[in-house]
């Protein structure tokens, strides 16, 4: 990989939302990495270097919002030369457990506007992509205010572990590859106790 793209939205209001796992995993990399974030006004976004595994990467967060993705990806595309092949988005998915881990080589968008803008900018859905879980909306709640609220205090114990080891996830891809780490962690992550509140760690 060459570039890693965490989607989110930008602002406070957003900052712990459902929607934004990918800037705190983001964020949780430039901080293991020791980097600071440089704001870049041509790309759309914020952006840092960082070595995992000795590999030179580009890390984005896109300051489009969500819904336009893409534009970044783009601008990221045409000015550095960098592939889809070459880049993994970090993304959170209703799909799956909250918590829950799941790295694909390629794929759809699904219901998820952050990937479709990616493909449609890109023209090609083959990117990787480390897919967080945020859990499912409830009966009586629509899909726009799951998302964009934000995760209780007792879900965040699980969201913080699990954070940790999507980076160690990503480490991993660079490392030795996408088979080894899908491997390792889909499937993996930290989930919420049903019993008292706490995460439990299934990785």
């Amino acid at each position: 990989m060459q570039a890693i793209f965490g989607l989110g939205n930008p602002g406070s209001k957003y900052r712990f939302s459902r929607h934004n796992v990918g800037f705190m995993v983001a964020d949780a990399l430039a901080e293991r990495f020791g980097v600071a974030w440089k704001r870049s006004w041509r790309l759309g976004a914020e952006y840092c270097r960082i070595q995992p595994s000795g590999h030179k990467v580009l890390l984005v967060k896109p300051r489009t919002f969500m819904n336009r993705s893409g534009q970044c990806a783009s601008i990221v595309h045409r000015r550095h030369g960098i592939l889809p092949p070459s880049m993994l988005v970090v993304v959170d998915d209703i799909d799956l457990p909250l918590g829950q881990l799941r790295i694909r080589p390629r794929g759809g968008p699904g219901t998820h506007n952050g990937l479709r803008s990616m493909e449609q900018a890109l023209g090609s859905n083959g990117y990787a992509r480390l897919r967080f879980g945020i859990g499912g909306r409830g009966d009586d709640e629509g899909l726009a205010d799951h998302v964009l609220g934000e995760f209780r205090p007792e879900e965040m114990v699980a969201v913080k572990a699990s954070v940790s080891l999507a980076m160690d996830a990503i480490e991993r891809i660079m490392a030795d590859g996408l088979d080894v780490a899908m491997t390792m962690f889909n499937q993996k992550g930290a989930t919420l106790s049903a019993k008292d509140g706490d995460a439990d760690t299934t990785a």
